[in-house]
C-alpha cells in the first residue's frame, strides 16, 4: 500500500483552515500537521512540500514527532519531498537541529539549514536517505548516519560536513561562505563525489576514514591555494581492513608543508588513482595488498579550477583529452555530475562498515 500523503506549504498554506490533504488546502508547517493528524503505523506518511519560503522550525521535527507518538520504523517511514519546481524545505533557525536522533525519515529535493551550532540532521542509524538536497549554513555537523545522493554541502562549519554517512554524487564545498569543516566528508563508503577543500586550514582532511569495510570510488578532491599545512586529500588510517581507495582524483593548487594526496595506513586495494602536485602525492602504508596503476600527473588537469562559484559545477570535468588523466580514468567511470543521478538508491538496513546504501548504476550495483 502507498504511503498516506499530506501537503504543506510554508509560503501560501494554513494551519487555520488547511486540512493537509491537497495542495489547495494545504498546513502551513509541519509542525501543525504532526500535531493534527495520526500516524499511520502501516504504510508511513509522505509529506509534499511546495512553495518557495522555507518552514521555520520552532522546535526540531525529531521532538514534534515524538511528542504525537509518530514512530517511523523500516516499514512504515515518513519521507518529506519537494514538490518539483518548488524552492522549499526546512529551516532550524539559530537553536534547532531538524532532527537529532531517530531513522527511517527521508528527505528529498529540499533546502536544509539552520544557523546556529546545531547539527542539521543527527540520525541514530542509517535507515534512510537524503536525496537531491542543498543542506548549509550551520556551524556544527551537516549529517550525521545517513545515506546523501546527489546533494550539495556548503558553509559548514563543525567537524565535517558528511560524518558516518555514504555519499553518491554529492558536491561537498569546504571553501566559499563563513564556515569551513575539518573534515569535509568522515567516515564510510563515498562514490563520484566532487570535494573542493578549504586548502587555507592545518590538518584539513578531504576525506577521511578509520573503519573497516570503507571505499573511496572515483571521488575528486580539489585543495584550492591556501597557508593551511598537512592538508591531505584522502586519509585512510588505522588497522582497517576490507577497503579500497580506487579510480580517484586529488588536485593541490600549491604545496605546503606535510601536505599528502593520498595518505594510507593499512588498504586492501589501492590501484588507478591520479595525484597532482602535492608536497607527497602518495605515502604508502605497509600492508596495501593489491597496489598498482597509481599516477603522479605531470600537469593540472583542470582547465579551470572550480573555486569561483558554489553552484557552478561545470568546472569540475577535468581535462582528459590533453594531459595523463586520460590513461587512468576516462568519462566511461567519471560521468556527468549533473542531476538526476544515473541510478536508483534505496535504504538496506543497519550494522557496521558499508553497504548501508544500495545503488543501480548502469547495471552496476555498489553498496
Amino acid at each position: 500500500m502507498a504511503a498516506t500523503k499530506y501537503y504543506i506549504d510554508y509560503e501560501n498554506g494554513s494551519d487555520t483552515t488547511g486540512d493537509g490533504l491537497a495542495p489547495g488546502t494545504a498546513y502551513k508547517t509541519a509542525k501543525k500537521l504532526i500535531d493534527t493528524e495520526t500516524w499511520d503505523s502501516t504504510n508511513g506518511i509522505e509529506v509534499i512540500m511546495s512553495g518557495s519560503a522555507l518552514d521555520v522550525l520552532t522546535e526540531s521535527l525529531t521532538t514534534t514527532l515524538a511528542a504525537n507518538s509518530w514512530s517511523p520504523v523500516q516499514a512504515a517511514h515518513l519521507t518529506f519531498r519537494g514538490e518539483s519546481g518548488s524552492s522549499t524545505g526546512f529551516d532550524g533557525d539559530a537553536t534547532y537541529g531538524i532532527i537529532t536522533s531517530g531513522s527511517n525519515i527521508s528527505f528529498y529535493n529540499l533546502e536544509l539549514t539552520n544557523t546556529g551550532s546545531a547539527n542539521i540532521l543527527a540520525y541514530g542509524s542509517l535507515r534512510q536517505v537524503v536525496a537531491n538536497c542543498y543542506i548549509h549554513g550551520t556551524t556544527g555537523i551537516g549529517i550525521t548516519n545517513c545515506p546523501v545522493v546527489n546533494s550539495h554541502t556548503y558553509n559548514i562549519g563543525g567537524d565535517s560536513h558528511l560524518q558516518n554517512c555514504e555519499a553518491f554524487y554529492c558536491f561537498c564545498d569546504n571553501y566559499n561562505g563563513t564556515n569551513h569543516s575539518t573534515y569535509v566528508i568522515r567516515g564510510r563508503s563515498n562514490y563520484y563525489c566532487r570535494i573542493l577543500m578549504y586548502g587555507a586550514a592545518n590538518n584539513e582532511l578531504g576525506i577521511y576514514c578509520n573503519q573497516d569495510a570503507q571505499n573511496q570510488y572515483f571521488n575528486t578532491v580539489l585543495c584550492p591555494s591556501g597557508a593551511g599545512t598537512v592538508r591531505k586529500g584522502i586519509r585512510h588510517t588505522g588497522a582497517v581492513e576490507y577497503n579500497s581507495i580506487y579510480g580517484n582524483l586529488v588536485v593541490a593548487e600549491n604545496q605546503n608543508v606535510g601536505d599528502i594526496g593520498i595518505d594510507t595506513t593499512e588498504t586492501n586495494i589501492l590501484m588507478h588513482n591520479a595525484a597532482y602536485n602535492w608536497t607527497t602525492d602518495y605515502n604508502y602504508g605497509v600492508a596495501e595488498r593489491y597496489q598498482y596503476g597509481n599516477e603522479s600527473l605531470s600537469s593540472n588537469p583542470f582547465t579551470t579550477n572550480p573555486t569561483g562559484s558554489t553552484n557552478d559545477l561545470s568546472a569540475w570535468e577535468p581535462d582528459v583529452v590533453t594531459g595523463d588523466l586520460d590513461s587512468i580514468r576516462s568519462d566511461t567511470y567519471f560521468p556527468s555530475f549533473s542531476p538526476p543521478f544515473k541510478g536508483s538508491w534505496q535504504p538496506v538496513g543497519g550494522g557496521a562498515g558499508g553497504g548501508l546504501l544500495r545503488v543501480n548504476m548502469n547495471g552496476n550495483v555498489f553498496g
